[in-house]
């Protein structure tokens, strides 16, 4: 059984955070997280990085600057042709952006020594965490202490199959056309990213 001085379960930004400040103060650290990212790989970087803060700053930031120069060009003297907006492109820039950074989490731990574990985690008592990884197989480990970086996830709701598509954050495929459906907003984060593309022809009809 592998021994740590700290094991960290999540993955988000307290828990990486956490893990490469205890590796770099010397201690034995590992960080357990089962995220997997859009392209079918265990990512580091939780909601935040993947399908939360970052994508929606990437995606209101690219539709502010459409609008911007919709609307704002002719004041400035600069005259445009007809501006629009290709939803494919602001995604892949997202997407671009996203990977940049869950992989720069990952050379992180890499230079500072931090072992990432690639699976489900469980606190068990006596300081224990078992690993239960993508392949199915378990691994117990011992930590002198534990930080429990979690995060949450949005309530299931009812009635939502008659309101259009439910959206969360476990679910950033949703977002990558929205303009032919009605969505109901299980999470503000969705809020945020289906405001971005400024286009009177969404249909939301139900939001958080």
């Amino acid at each position: 059984m592998d021994n740590y001085d700290i094991i960290v379960i999540g993955a988000g930004p307290a828990g990486y955070i956490s893990a490469i400040r205890c590796a770099q103060l010397g201690m034995k650290t590992a960080c357990v997280d089962d995220r997997i990212g859009k392209q079918g790989e265990p990512v580091l970087g939780g909601t935040c990085l993947n399908v939360g803060c970052i994508p929606s700053k990437s995606l209101l930031e690219s539709s502010a600057l459409y609008e911007k120069i919709r609307d704002g060009a002719a004041e400035h003297g600069i005259v445009t042709c007809e501006v629009t907006h290709d939803v494919d492109a602001m995604v892949a820039n997202k997407d671009r952006i996203v990977q940049d950074l869950t992989g720069g989490i990952e050379t992180l731990f890499r230079s500072n020594g931090v072992k990432w574990l690639q699976g489900r985690g469980q606190l068990l008592p006596g300081r224990q965490v078992r690993v239960t990884r993508h392949d199915g197989s378990v691994q117990t480990l011992d930590a002198a202490n534990v930080i429990l970086a979690t995060g949450s996830a949005p309530m299931a709701r009812r009635g939502g199959e008659e309101c259009g598509t439910a959206v969360d954050r476990t679910k950033p495929r949703a977002c990558d056309d929205p303009r032919t459906e009605s969505f109901l907003f299980d999470d503000p984060y969705w809020d945020d990213a289906f405001d971005s593309y400024h286009d009177p022809t969404l249909r939301t009809c139900c939001r958080r």
